[in-house]
């Protein structure tokens, strides 16, 4: 997986197709997508640990909290 930093926005590629993004700001998760064809083989967990540091606040909806949890995320 590659990745490219632009201030606060992540992308993560997979060859040449781009599997997913993250977009956060110092201290909160803007958004977080994982394209359907890379989803359980660890790109958003990925894009997590690279953007985000120290207390952040998140906001989501209930489907997308076991994703959260299971990083860690209460």
């Amino acid at each position: 997986m590659e990745y490219i930093k632009n201030s606060s926005l992540w992308i993560a590629k997979v060859g040449n197709e781009i599997a997913g993004y993250l977009i956060s700001v110092p201290g909160e998760i803007i958004a977080l997508f994982v394209h359907s064809s890379y989803t359980g083989l660890g790109v958003g967990k990925s894009l997590a640990k690279k953007g985000v540091t120290g207390k952040i606040k998140l906001e989501f909806s209930i489907t997308v909290a076991p994703f959260y949890n299971k990083l860690g995320f209460k």
